[in-house]
């Protein structure tokens, strides 16, 4: 092999190389992430101070972690609002928190992180935690 030839052995693994490489990147941001429609919140509940259970629409659950612990959630008068910043929510910075406690006071809370919860976070968390699930006779 002449190293004319070498080098074109060479370059030409090294450009198979990065096309392996950069398909590998885009199939990896092409997957599927863990978002839902804004719009798709149907019950939410309190886990502690600074914790928040979801249940969407498609009956899957999401775990809000606030930015602060909030005493007011447990209020028997508290009203939560989550609203989309963006039609899918994909993240924390995509979501508008607000909790109402009477008709004249409204305090946006601050997301600090959203995480889908697994199939075993979710037996974790127990029947009696989860929005929309402790009334069905599951204590």
């Amino acid at each position: 092999m002449t190293g004319k030839t070498a080098f074109r052995a060479l370059s030409i693994c090294a450009a198979t190389l990065a096309c392996a490489l950069a398909s590998t990147a885009f199939a990896a941001e092409a997957a599927p992430r863990d978002c839902f429609d804004g719009t798709r919140v149907v019950d939410w509940t309190t886990a502690g101070d600074q914790t928040v259970f979801l249940k969407t629409q498609s009956s899957d659950y999401y775990r809000l972690d606030l930015a602060n612990p909030i005493r007011q959630l447990h209020s028997p008068t508290a009203r939560l609002t989550v609203t989309s910043n963006a039609r899918t929510v994909c993240s924390a910075k995509d979501l508008s928190v607000d909790l109402f406690l009477t008709s004249s006071m409204n305090m946006p809370l601050g997301v600090s992180k959203l995480t889908k919860l697994s199939a075993e976070e979710i037996a974790a968390a127990g029947p009696e935690n989860l929005p929309g699930r402790r009334y069905r006779g599951n204590r």
